[in-house]
């Protein structure tokens, strides 16, 4: 049993022995085995698009080690409320693009990555996400109003719109005189 100081680096091992008779073997200054002492967890971060509007989300996953080298990155993913599961195959790239279909549904996902290195150290998985992602394929509703009859040019039109998942990002409003196409006369964001 060899006791070190724990000091992480890279160590090369070399033996020399004696016998009973007093004959000595022969030490070379090559080592005979080496090794690397590492301590130190790995890192990795996981991003993801915001939004997307199909069941298909690509998550981007980067990581690093500075001694042994990193063996592993896993993604995990859960839905709010609900406990952490492993999404994909673990990847052996520092970076990687991994590909997943969000089949539960429409709705918010949660995203963590998490690193293995050579020496078995992982990195910390809290319990925060590290990117979210609102899938989100159903257009918003709209609609808006007015009084079916008016003496003035500028009369009062009501448009409201609500969106599910995501959010409304912009109201348009269109119309059109007597059978002309539509065309955007307004637009709030």
């Amino acid at each position: 049993v060899l006791n070190l100081e724990p000091q992480d680096g890279y160590y090369d091992l070399t033996a020399s022995s004696t016998d009973v008779a007093g004959n000595t073997s022969g030490f070379t200054g090559e080592p005979d085995a080496s090794f690397v002492l590492d301590q130190l967890p790995p890192t990795s971060m996981s991003t993801c698009p915001q939004f997307v509007r199909t069941a298909e989300v690509t998550v981007d996953v980067h990581s690093s080690d500075n001694l042994s080298g990193l063996d592993s990155v896993q993604l995990f993913m859960r839905r709010p409320g609900e406990a952490w599961g492993e999404a994909g195959a673990p990847t052996h790239a520092t970076s990687a693009s991994i590909t997943l279909t969000l089949s539960g549904g429409q709705g918010n996902y949660e995203f963590r990555a998490r690193a293995i290195d050579r020496a078995g150290n992982y990195d910390s998985m809290s319990e925060q996400p590290e990117c979210s992602t609102v899938y989100d394929a159903t257009p918003p509703d709209s609609s808006c109003s007015s009084s079916r009859y008016t003496r003035v040019a500028t009369g009062e039109i009501t448009f409201e719109a609500s969106d599910e998942h995501s959010g409304v990002q912009k109201v348009t409003l269109w119309a059109a005189f007597e059978g002309a196409p539509l065309a955007a006369v307004d637009a709030i964001d």
